[in-house]
Formats: C-alpha cells, structure tokens, sequence
C-alpha cells in the first residue's frame, strides 16, 4: 500500500525541506589537515586551487521542494516499503518519497543516502602568496622523503590554522550529493 501528502505553497520562493536520520562527522584536528595540506603544496603533491571537505552532514533520506510561484504545490507518493505504518507525519516524506503531481515548482529533488551539507577549505591564496614571497625557490626533496617545512610555518599553521584554511562560500560548493532520484 502506498500513502501520500499535498504541499502547496502560499507564496513563491519558498520551500519545504525534510531529513530523516541526520548525522554529522567533523575531522577532529583541523591544525593537522592544515599542516598536511601545506606540506603536500610545499612538496608539488597538492594545487593550491583543490579544496579539502572537512565536515558532513548525512541523511539516510531527504525531499526538497521549491516553490516557483505563488500557488505551487506538488503531491508526493511514498512506498510502504519505506516503512510508514498508520498515519502519514510530515518526517515520514524523507523516506524514499517520489513527487507524482506538481504544479509551478522550482526545484525538486528526492533521495535517500544523502549528503545535503557539508565544510568545504582550501589553503588561502594571499598566505601561500606570502609563503613562497618568503621561502621561494622551495628546495626540493632530497631522494625519496619530501622535504619539510620551515619551521616558522610550522609553527605559524599550529598558532592559527585560519591564517591558512579559507571557507569555500555557498556558490563553489557542489549540490547535495545523492545516490537517490536527484
């Protein structure tokens, strides 16, 4: 047996977000990714323009709609296999939820086994600018190991790790990533 809700939107530019099973995981020790980070870039083993995810927030399910205009609506379609017995709540529409009908929606998106959010760094552009002001030409390894940093940036990644890592903003993230209806 399947069951079902109606969203409708009074105005437009509004949405109806809904996640079941939401967990986060951070990496714990941000000055050690930041010192990793630069050693790669010191040693031509990491571009200074490639971004490091240090935080996730996952979902074992989600549906997202956007309104278009006022007046939007979608009807939305979930399976019992999903696991919804008796009464329909709102939670229950995370959970493998496909839109049947919809009028003037902007955006719409299902899934299950999400990642609708998450931290996106990189090295920042001026302090790697400041660095190789400093220390260029960087010395190559000698053989096999890499060759370490100077230990002033060393010392300056362990004092402030923010001097080096710069949040990417909202545009040059990607969207939720989903192994479901996309």
């Amino acid at each position: 047996m399947d069951a079902g809700a109606s969203v409708r939107f009074q105005r437009e530019k509004t949405a109806f977000v809904v996640f079941r099973g939401v967990s986060q995981r951070d990496i714990a020790d941000v000055r050690s990714l930041a010192s990793d980070l630069v050693t790669l870039w010191w040693n031509d083993a990491w571009d200074g323009s490639l971004l490091a995810v240090t935080s996730v927030v996952s979902a074992s399910g989600g549906t997202v709609l956007s309104a278009a205009a006022a007046g939007a609506s979608a009807e939305l379609k979930v399976s019992a296999t999903a696991g919804v017995a008796g009464a329909l709540g709102v939670a229950d529409l995370a959970l493998d939820a496909s839109v049947v009908r919809r009028n003037a929606l902007g955006a719409e998106w299902t899934g299950t086994g999400v990642t609708p959010f998450y931290q996106v760094v990189r090295l920042r552009q001026n302090w790697l600018g400041k660095v190789e002001a400093k220390y260029a030409p960087r010395q190559p390894g000698r053989g096999a190991q890499p060759s370490g940093l100077p230990p002033l940036v060393t010392e300056e990644i362990q004092d402030d790790p923010g001097a080096v890592l710069d949040s990417v903003d909202e545009g040059e993230q990607l969207p939720f990533a989903s192994s479901g209806n996309g």
